[in-house]
């Protein structure tokens, strides 16, 4: 019977089921080295697993990522238990793991340790070596392949954001047999004819193997001995090579570095308006400056500067003049304050004072004053001194009160 024609989704379906039914698929262990490791944002963990020539896609979902205590990562060696699925949209089969055992280090990263270690040793990475990178390149070298992405990301990137650098490309392999001498080489002939203002060397992203060429001594060295700066932009922003250390800066991508050598268009003009608005200034107070001390030598000006001094001092001598008077009436009125008081206590031991209230002071005929009544007798005349006047009076009675 012959079948009708299937869909694709059919085709990797009917696969899909196969492979779940399949004793040995559905529960397996496969050892290899971890390549082209990728976290994503979504914690589920993408890998390659590589033995030889051999590849197998790996995905580790957060679920199971998270029971882990290994911190997985290109160049470790390990054996990895799940089972062999289809991903039915793209139609490819991969190892869905569901555990991880370490088994050591990979080749590769072995290697890539040791001479990272070596050329550390020797001074390769220190500061010191680094060369500052120009902010305005007049001509920028890039060395990397002329048909791959990278080339044509820096040129797209670049030229949006100014035309002013000339750019040199340098093609080079990046990738497989005789790259890392291909990369070398290019860079030791821009630093010997001193080609341009800085040197940008790089490639798109890839597996371990692929940026392999960006780990080699041959490259590391030529880095080192360049006279002209040198911007390592090799893969993506989670890869690390030996350039990257060497270099005397490193980006992540080369479109980062196309951002990082061609200057904004805009921002030149911003800061050059800014320039010129800060010239502008200085030179108008400068202007300013000069014509206050021109006009301050003037004679007229001298004129109002002795002007101005005589009406400062006239003002002063009102200011002094008015701060005595107010300090003399101050001074008045407190001494009137106090007069006024003393009067009042004198007023209060005066015998007037007694008067005034309605008593009287007798005296005898000889002025001596009578206080007693033991002094005195019947039809003696006395004198009695009132508040307005004196009383001549004659004594018809005495009484002594007990």
């Amino acid at each position: 019977m012959k079948l009708r024609p299937l869909k694709v989704a059919e085709v990797n379906n009917y696969i899909k089921q196969l492979m779940n039914r399949d004793p040995i698929l559905h529960h397996l262990t496969v050892e290899g080295e971890i390549s082209n490791f990728k976290k994503h944002t979504s914690g589920h963990l993408y890998f390659t697993l590589k033995d030889g020539d051999a590849r197998l896609s790996c995905v580790m979902f957060r679920s199971d990522a998270v029971l882990s205590p290994l911190d997985l990562k290109d160049g470790m060696m390990a054996a990895c238990t799940g089972n062999i699925s289809i991903y039915e949209r793209d139609g490819r089969y991969q190892l869905y793991v569901r555990s991880v055992e370490r088994l050591g280090v990979g080749d590769l990263y072995q290697r890539f340790e040791a001479l990272k270690a070596e050329l550390a040793a020797l001074g390769y990475f220190d500061e010191k070596y680094k060369k500052p990178i120009p902010e305005l390149p007049e001509r920028i070298a890039v060395v990397t392949s002329p048909t791959g992405a990278a080339i044509q990301d820096i040129l797209n990137v670049g030229f949006r954001r100014s035309r002013l650098p000339e750019v040199i490309l340098l093609p080079a392999l990046v990738q497989g047999e005789g790259a890392a001498a291909s990369i070398a080489l290019a860079i030791r002939y821009a630093s010997e004819k001193r080609l341009a203002d800085v040197l940008l060397i790089g490639r798109g992203g890839g597996s371990i193997e692929e940026l392999w060429a960006f780990n080699e001594r041959v490259v590391a060295e030529a880095i080192h001995d360049s006279e002209i700066p040198v911007v390592s932009a090799v893969g993506h922003e989670t890869d690390f090579t030996i350039s990257d250390f060497v270099s005397d800066m490193r980006v992540p991508t080369p479109s980062a570095g196309a951002e990082l050598l061609f200057p904004s268009d805009k921002m030149l003009l911003g800061e050059l308006e800014a320039y010129r608005n800060r010239m502008h200034a200085k030179i108008t107070a400068r202007l300013m400056t000069m014509r206050h001390e021109i006009e301050r030598h003037s004679p007229a000006s001298e004129l109002k500067r002795l002007q101005d001094g005589l009406n400062q001092k006239r003002m002063t001598l009102d200011y002094e003049r008015d701060h005595l008077e107010q300090s003399l009436q101050k001074r008045l009125r407190a001494e009137k304050t106090a007069l006024s008081e003393l009067g009042a206590a004198l007023n209060a031991l005066s015998p007037l004072g007694v008067l005034g209230r309605g008593y009287a002071v007798l005296t005898d005929s000889t002025g001596k004053a009578v206080d007693e009544v033991s002094k005195v007798r019947t039809g003696q005349k006395l004198r009695a001194k009132l508040r307005d006047g004196v009383l001549d009076v004659t004594v018809d009675e005495i009484t002594k009160e007990a």
